[in-house]
């Protein structure tokens, strides 16, 4: 053969070889939000960086972020959802009947779930006793982000709900569980997989929450809520998000937060999620939302506006055409603004800054501090380029 075709060959090959290696480490390379900057560029980034589009939504029939939500039940479009022939409370937006697995579609209940009228409005949405109901849904697995190992990395979760008062010392609301994470197999040594959030009941007969992932439970920066925050005669909202790095409980618009701890994964099993564990809670609930992901709080007035809509009859009137209800919102900096309100009062945070050892700091200078949930996140890519892809751009 020639050698100078051989030489040639052998130039391609190479080169093939060459390309792959590299589109190979451009695959697995970790993704970042945004590009490392170095320091003599800072500037400029600044001056080059985009405006923020706001999110603007006028309907507030529809809950905020819909296509991100996992599951929602609630009292507010057809309380039909609520099945007592069938012990199931049917999530808003699937077909009434039964999958496999209890994916995504339903919670059960063993005793009878009785609808008031709310406080607010007789016309509004009704308000769903589940005094002595332990809620369960769809196994816990459903719930996680990656559906091959069954981890958890991130959620939000939101319950709007009357509580009347707590049956127990320690009154599990919301709870899921997974397998136990072997975290040393020389010598046998496990740390359990689960989340939860427990109301306490102090001596001044106030409320301390407890928040509970893997073998960490999480004290003393929820503590002594006064009962009449929590029991309020209308409604609360109440909220939970976690990260591999913070841990965040929401008290209407009042954010506490940690920062997680806890070493290990996650991974959640097939015990149902469960909504007042054991019933112990006497508590009317009128939604129950969970997402995938972060709810970013800018958008929190959105999620507010949407319970509101319906807890207050504005959804009644709109509907017998009493009424249009349409309230245009913008931003305006970091501010939320009604286009026929004046601004909004901001969300307090009771977060103080942490240590090296995970601890927090509350002097006086701290509290109150604004805090944002972490951005909310959007699946970027349908599918992961292959190497030809990447060498051929297509």
């Amino acid at each position: 053969m020639n050698i100078n075709l051989i030489k040639i060959l052998s130039f391609f090959i190479g080169l093939f070889i060459t390309l792959v290696i590299l589109s190979y480490y451009k695959i697995i390379e970790p993704f970042t939000d945004q590009p490392e900057n170095k320091v003599e560029d800072k500037e400029e980034d600044k001056e080059n960086k985009e405006e923020f589009i706001p999110i603007t939504i006028n309907d507030q029939s529809v809950l905020p972020f819909e296509g991100y939500k996992f599951m929602c039940i609630n009292t507010y479009l057809d309380i039909g959802n609520i099945s007592l022939n069938d012990g199931r409370w049917y999530d808003n937006y699937s077909e009434k009947r039964h999958y496999d697995l209890n994916v995504n579609n339903y919670f059960r209940f063993n005793q009878g779930i009785e609808l008031h009228d709310n406080d607010l409005n007789k016309n509004g949405a009704k308000l769903a006793n589940i005094r002595n109901v332990q809620l369960e849904g769809p196994a816990c697995f459903n719930f996680a982000n990656n559906s091959e190992t069954y981890e958890l990395t991130e959620f939000s979760m939101f319950l709007v709900t009357k509580i009347t008062n707590f049956s127990n010392n320690h009154n599990i609301l919301f709870e899921m569980t997974g397998n136990s994470v072997t975290t040393d197999k020389i010598v046998p040594n496990y740390t359990s997989s689960i989340i939860n959030v427990d109301f306490i009941v102090n001596e001044k007969l106030n409320y301390n929450v407890n928040i509970r992932v893997g073998d960490i439970v999480y004290t003393g920066l929820i503590d002594n809520i006064d009962k009449d925050i929590i029991h309020d005669p209308y409604y609360i909202t109440l909220g939970m998000y976690y990260t591999s790095k913070t841990i965040g409980f929401i008290i209407n618009k009042k954010l506490y937060e940690y920062a997680n701890k806890n070493p290990y994964k996650i991974n959640l099993g097939s015990t149902p999620l469960i909504i007042n564990k054991y019933g112990s809670i006497n508590m009317q609930l009128l939604n129950f939302v969970y997402y995938k992901t972060l709810f970013h709080f800018d958008y929190f007035d959105y999620f507010v506006s949407y319970n509101n809509f319906y807890i207050s009859g504005l959804y009644y009137e709109t509907l017998n055409k009493k009424c249009t209800v349409e309230r245009k919102r913008y931003y305006e900096g970091n501010l939320l603004i009604n286009s026929n309100e004046e601004v909004e009062t901001p969300i307090e945070s009771n977060y103080g800054e942490v240590n090296e050892e995970g601890n927090h700091h509350h002097g006086e200078h701290h509290h109150n501090r604004l805090i944002k949930l972490p951005e909310f996140k959007y699946d970027l890519m349908e599918r992961v380029p292959t190497i030809f892809n990447r060498i051929f751009n297509f």
